[in-house]
């Protein structure tokens, strides 16, 4: 049963890392064809004379200026995105929204949905079973964010001509998934130590630690 369970637990902590990304990616590439069939309207809007064209063109153009003056151009703070902070360059305001959302969703995968229970065969209390399983599950979530942040790093990158964000942005959600992922694999290792000392003490802890993996 346990296995089972962190079976189904694996598959939906990944499967939501990957469709979170995918959504942004997604609606990060529709918005780039939006605007370059925009950029084609205009140019055939600009040889016809006809008023209804020019009228929607320019709708739809303040629309996107707006979009672009309110939240995908300007810092989260200050007033240059260039601005050197404690952890880097100060992201763009729509990069800062899906940064904390996807910081969001990887905590809320780390804290809910434990089956802990009494009379667990392989834990002697529910205490060492949930640190067990924690461990297990920030571990997975470490590794899970891996492949995004490859895939982030690469500077000729297809992604890069799909949705028109700079290598900069790029490099921007690289670096802050690799902290994200630090961060779970830092829990990952409290929570196997802690494990061990509630299974076992010292002695458990000193034998997990001749072990190769540990």
């Amino acid at each position: 049963m346990c296995v089972s369970y962190y079976d189904r637990a694996k598959l939906l902590n990944s499967k939501s890392l990957f469709v979170f990304w995918g959504g942004v990616l997604g609606i990060g590439t529709a918005l780039n064809a939006m605007i370059w069939l925009l950029s084609r309207t205009r140019r055939s809007s600009q040889a016809s004379t006809a008023e209804g064209t020019k009228y929607k063109s320019s709708r739809i153009s303040s629309l996107i200026t707006s979009v672009r003056a309110g939240l995908t151009t300007p810092a989260t703070f200050g007033y240059s995105f260039q601005q050197h902070g404690v952890l880097g360059n100060v992201p763009l305001r729509l990069e800062t929204l899906t940064l904390f959302a996807y910081f969001a969703i990887n905590f809320i995968l780390c804290a809910v949905s434990y089956d802990v229970f009494s009379d667990n065969l392989y834990y002697p209390d529910t205490a060492s079973q949930f640190w067990r399983y924690f461990a297990d599950r920030t571990g997975y979530l470490a590794y899970t964010n891996l492949p995004i942040l490859w895939l982030f790093a690469i500077r000729n990158n297809i992604l890069i001509w799909l949705t028109g964000w700079d290598f900069a942005t790029y490099n921007r959600f690289h670096r802050w998934v690799a902290r994200i992922a630090t961060l779970e694999a830092i829990l990952h290792s409290i929570g196997y130590t802690v494990g061990a000392f509630l299974e076992g003490g010292y002695a458990d802890f000193a034998a997990d630690w001749k072990e190769q993996y540990w």
